[in-house]
Parts: structure tokens; sequence; C-alpha cells
């Protein structure tokens, strides 16, 4: 039985050599080992270094289906998914991460199989989106996805290494086959962050933030954690309103907008203000709006175009009651601005070089 399902297994891969646009999933496919087991509840899992299949359900599918299942399961470690699952629920993580798995291989002409999760809602998604978009799990009623606990052989680092390594290895053969302009837009973006994964700002960001508030503390009902000694929690109200800033001028493309939003993402999750004014600006405002949740932001549309000028943003956070505006900006624009007189976190990307007038300072790379 497990010699015929090998057979599948090869067949289903040779079947990929000569599709068009198939040569970035081709490099893929065959950089897993495949092993086979009897006792695998589903059809086919992996625990980020390998590929399992049961080799019985496996021979029930048709040859569309194998090659499908086999592109699944090599995306999973190829995006780090058992890496980036973090605290959350291992049966909600491992559901987010096959909505994004599988749309990517639909636009990229894969059928696939009718048990598997697919929802055009989610399309441009991470699974970090979807996830928290998704409902919570049940332990109790869900089975168990196919995201096995991971194995010994490697560690959490190696593994990211891993799948960065086999990523870059996948697109540079797209590329020598003049096969990587028919990968879906949406995968490329994916590809360039997981091959540069960008620097960990989010660390600075925790750090200014936290000094820029600690001024600005009340007392509040005490803290659970130190009920037995009864010392009051501390809650910052600047925090609970926060005007973002997001530079859309010419010189900001679709996709450095893209990584924008997940900015904004990151400051809902982390700090979760009870209003996030989002203000898009070039030589003026072109969009203020308040995000009160995720699907607020994942429907944003990029609007701008033109030059730059910070002046009617400052005007804007003078008159607002918020006491912490975040610009995330290039930072190529004139610096004669006003000075709100109130706390300003900048965010520039890809310009070491620019220095603000005012406020604290993040550099980061897109």
């Amino acid at each position: 039985m497990i010699n015929k399902a090998r057979r599948l297994t090869d067949q289903a891969k040779c079947s990929l050599v000569g599709k068009s646009g198939a040569t970035f999933f081709i490099a893929l496919c065959f950089k897993l080992i495949v092993k086979y087991d009897e006792e695998l509840e589903h059809i086919a899992a992996t625990d980020g270094d390998h590929i399992f299949i049961n080799p019985a359900r496996w021979m029930d599918l048709n040859k569309d289906s194998h090659v499908f299942i086999l592109l699944h399961e090599t995306l999973h470690v190829a995006y780090d998914h058992h890496g980036r699952i973090g605290v959350r629920n291992k049966k909600k993580w491992n559901a987010a991460c096959d909505y994004s798995i599988n749309d990517i291989l639909v636009l990229a002409g894969f059928k696939m199989p009718p048990v598997g999760l697919h929802n055009e809602a989610f399309r441009g998604m991470s699974a970090e989106q979807i996830y928290d978009l998704l409902p919570d799990s049940n332990e109790e009623d869900e089975e168990d996805g196919d995201m096995l606990p991971t194995g010994k052989e490697s560690s959490p680092d190696a593994r990211a290494q891993k799948a960065r390594k086999m990523i870059s290895e996948a697109v540079i053969a797209a590329k020598v086959a003049k096969d990587y302009d028919s990968i879906p837009g949406a995968l490329k973006r994916d590809l360039e962050l997981l091959m540069n994964p960008p620097i960990p700002w989010e660390v600075v960001l925790n750090r200014v933030m936290n000094e820029t508030c600690k001024n600005d503390y009340s007392w509040k009902r005490p803290n659970r954690r130190y009920m037995p000694i009864l010392i009051p929690g501390l809650h910052s109200n600047a925090l609970e309103r926060i005007v973002m800033a997001l530079d859309t001028s010419g010189s900001v493309d679709q996709v450095q907008f893209s990584k924008c939003t997940s900015s904004l993402y990151y400051v809902i999750r982390k700090y979760k203000p009870k209003a996030l004014k989002v203000v898009q600006f070039d030589h003026q405002i072109q969009e203020s709006v308040t995000i009160r949740n995720l699907r607020d932001l994942m429907t944003m549309p990029l609007k701008g175009g033109g030059g730059t000028y910070l002046e009617p943003v400052m005007q804007d956070y003078i008159k607002d009651p918020a006491k912490l505006l975040v610009v995330l900006t290039d930072g190529y624009f004139s610096n004669s601005i006003t000075n709100p007189n109130k706390a300003v976190v900048w965010l520039v990307y890809d310009n070491p070089d620019y220095k603000p007038p005012f406020g604290k300072v993040i550099h980061f790379n897109m």
C-alpha cells in the first residue's frame, strides 16, 4: 500500500513539470521528505520538517488533489506557520493558515479538494489577520488540524531559516525559468516579506510608547496580579485615543501602503485604543477615519499620490483630543511644520538620515 501511495506522490510531483507558471511551486514541492503513516488521522499533515501522508486515504484521491495537498503542506513549512503561532489557539491558527494557503493555490490555478477551507473574503490577508476574524475555536468539538507538533530535529530558529531558504531558492528557480511574473501578486508580496523579514521596530515602539505615556498615568481599580498586597493598577489616558498619520504621497506605492496597514494592525492589537484615528495625507489630508475594529482596517483603500506636506496633519492633531500622534512616513518632506506641543512618535522607513524637528523617532527598513 505504501509503495503505491509513494508512486502516486511521485506522479503528482512530476505532473507539475512543464505546467505553465509552476516553476516556483515545483521547486518547493521537491524540498521536503514525504513519510507515510497508516495511523495518521488526516490525509496529510506536516510537523514543520516533513510531510506525512496516510497511504489508504491518499489512494482515494485523484491527481489534482494530490498536487494541491502536497503544495498545501509545503506552504505551511515555507510560510513558517509553526513558528508564527505564538500563543494563539492551535486549531484556530491552523484554520487561518489553511484559508491563507488555499486561496494562494486557487489563484495560482490549482484545483482544491472539496474538503479544503476557502473564503474569498479573506483574499490578500495574512494568516494573522484571518485569525482575528475567525470565531473562537472550541478545543473539545474540533478535530486536530494538519499542523502536527514540531519535531525535535530542528529548533524554531532553524525552521525559520529553512523556510526562508526554501522560498529564496524557489524564487531564484522561477526567475531563471523566466516564470516569476506568473506568480500571483499577493503571493509575491508575501515572498518579499518572508525572504526579507522587517526589523522588529515594534520592540522599539513599545519602549517609546511607554516612555511617552509614563507621565500620563491615572489610578484605576487594583491590578489582579497584585491583589494580595493591594497595589492599585495604572492606566494611561494617552493610549485611549491615538492618531496615526500615514504618508500616502507619490513616493509611497501599494506594497508600502499594505505594510503601513500592518503597522496599524500592530497598534490595534498591542495597545487596544478605544479609538484609532487614521489620517492619510500627501500635500493635504486625503482621508480621516476612525478605525474601531480590524474589519475597518482591512477595507481601507489607499488615497493620495501627490506631494508631501505635514502641516495640515499637525493642525488637525492640535485640535484633536488625542494625546498621541504616530506618523508613518519615508521622511522626504520639509521640516517647516508646527510643533503641536503634544506627544509625537515618528516611524520613518528607508531613510536613516531623516531627523524630525520634534518628538521621538524610530528608523526601520520596509
